[in-house]
């Protein structure tokens, strides 16, 4: 809402800017030229903050996460959203028996060639046979009760908005990891929903400091552990 408001005032600046100087008593060209550079250096500082996120920024969170858990090799991961693979075959590199599992809604037909440059990527990373990509929506999987010990899921969950969605997501999560498993979770919009939800059903949850990449888009980071 902030960042909406920011950028509207700095429209109507711009607009303002426009307008015939011979129109405009001296106060207001100075009350203008006041505005205009703090406005043009928030604009350009949002663009740039935006553009070093997803071009360094994506990679970092994605270590991040990974490294908020201390691996053993044998577990059962699922990647809640897994878009490009990205997490899910970095997480797939530090497992040695286990397996990890990417979920997504993949619309089809470009879906697919999504799934297939997924493969390639987990090919010229070793790690094919360690990861299992799957079309469906995480308010409802099949998956068996207790049959993950890691849930990762990164600025995907901010597409449930409704309170009854953030339950599902939260039940389902909870439904699916196994005693004395984990959820890491990083988003922008439902961050302080999910983390109550999950602390009402006795979870216990802990919120981590942002980086310096995810503090520019306001990335918030929840470890989330089932006992």
């Amino acid at each position: 809402m902030a960042l909406m408001t920011l950028t509207l005032v700095a429209i109507l600046i711009l607009c303002l800017l426009y307008l015939p100087w011979n129109s405009m008593s001296n106060p207001v060209r100075i009350f203008c030229n006041l505005l205009f550079i703090p406005a043009m250096a928030f604009l350009i500082t949002s663009s740039l903050r935006g553009t070093a996120y997803i071009k360094w920024g994506i990679y970092d969170q994605t270590n991040t996460m990974i490294n908020f858990h201390n691996w053993a090799g044998d577990e059962q991961v699922l990647d809640a959203g897994t878009g490009l693979g990205l997490l899910m075959v970095r997480a797939a590199k530090k497992l040695t028996t286990g397996k990890c599992v990417g979920v997504d809604i993949f619309d089809f037909p470009k879906g697919g060639k999504v799934i297939e440059q997924i493969k390639i990527n987990a090919g010229l990373e070793g790690v094919a046979e360690k990861i299992k990509i799957i079309d469906a929506n995480i308010l409802n999987t099949n998956f068996g009760d207790d049959s993950f010990d890691l849930v990762f899921s990164n600025m995907w969950l901010n597409r449930f908005h409704s309170d009854s969605d953030v339950q599902k997501v939260c039940s389902e999560v909870i439904r699916i990891l196994k005693k004395n498993g984990k959820a890491i979770i990083s988003d922008k919009k439902n961050i302080d929903k999910l983390s109550k939800a999950f602390e009402s059903n006795g979870l216990v949850v802990v919120k981590k400091a942002p980086t310096f990449f995810t503090d520019f888009i306001n990335l918030k980071t929840i470890i989330v552990y089932k006992t």
